[in-house]
């Protein structure tokens, strides 16, 4: 009975000591894995257009860089059109207040005043009820309360799309280096060390999985800001995550899976 004992005893050290041997291979044992085409792949630039034209870019040295877009352009032009309308007002205003001297004995210049600014127009029945419109472009200004939750969300989607694009074509490049890699060992009948495969490869994909994910919460970031600005939560950008998390999910299996079955 002692010796079945110590027999038992003897295969629990022994699988232990394989145990221990293999997880220093591929978890503790430092391997030359450096390699300018992986660098290449796991350090490409991510170059994300939002919808306002901006642009959110990660470089090769993991620096977020902003650029903007068309929006001074398009205050500029907005400026300009509001400095014809102040004009128009003013000259309207003018116009109102020629009525006004003739004892309003012009109703076309009454009606113009009050389409042109309320405020002058106020004397006149036809003018205030011209001016009550003429006051519409400032509640116009005020129609952002409008924008719903899905309206700014949609407008993201595409993003959030092109992003998980360029991050699947870099697992996909990442794929491809191992294969040509294992494939031109094979060739050249060098033995395959599979620990240094799983060491080389599993830590690129979490650097290019942390890059990713770098862009993404910037991204997050432009969404929570406008979300705010019309009103809303920031937890309504949750679904973002949510949906992020379980496709970078997806994206491990699937670079396990392709490995696997070459």
């Amino acid at each position: 009975m002692k010796l079945w004992k110590k027999i038992l005893l003897g295969l629990i050290v022994i699988l232990l000591a394989v145990a221990a041997y293999i997880l220093y291979l591929f978890q503790f044992k430092e391997y030359d894995t450096a390699d300018s085409e992986v660098t290449e792949i796991t350090r490409e630039t991510y170059k994300i257009e939002l919808p306002d034209g901006s642009v959110i870019e990660l470089d090769e040295n993991n620096n977020i860089v902003e650029t903007a877009g068309n929006v001074s352009t398009d205050n500029g032009s907005s400026n300009a059109s509001s400095d014809d309308d102040t004009s128009s007002e003013s000259n309207g205003g003018s116009t109102g207040d020629t009525g006004t001297n003739n004892n309003g004995s012009s109703d076309s210049n009454g009606s113009t005043n009050g389409n042109t600014s309320g405020s002058n127009g106020s004397g006149n029945e036809d003018g205030t009820s011209s001016g009550g419109s003429g006051s519409n472009p400032n509640n116009g200004n005020n129609s952002g309360s409008s924008t719903t939750v899905a309206t700014i969300k949609a407008k993201y989607v595409p993003v959030m799309s092109e992003l998980q694009g360029q991050a699947n074509g870099r697992i996909d490049a990442l794929v491809g280096r191992a294969y040509s890699e294992y494939q031109g060992k094979k060739a050249s009948g060098e033995s395959i060390n599979y620990a240094y495969f799983y060491n080389k490869y599993t830590s690129a994909a979490a650097e290019l999985e942390a890059r990713t994910d770098k862009v993404f919460y910037q991204v997050i970031a432009v969404i929570e800001k406008e979300l705010v600005a019309n009103g809303y939560g920031k937890s309504h950008a949750q679904s973002f995550v949510s949906q992020y998390e379980a496709e970078k999910e997806a994206r491990r299996s699937s670079l396990l899976d392709r490995a696997m079955s070459r």
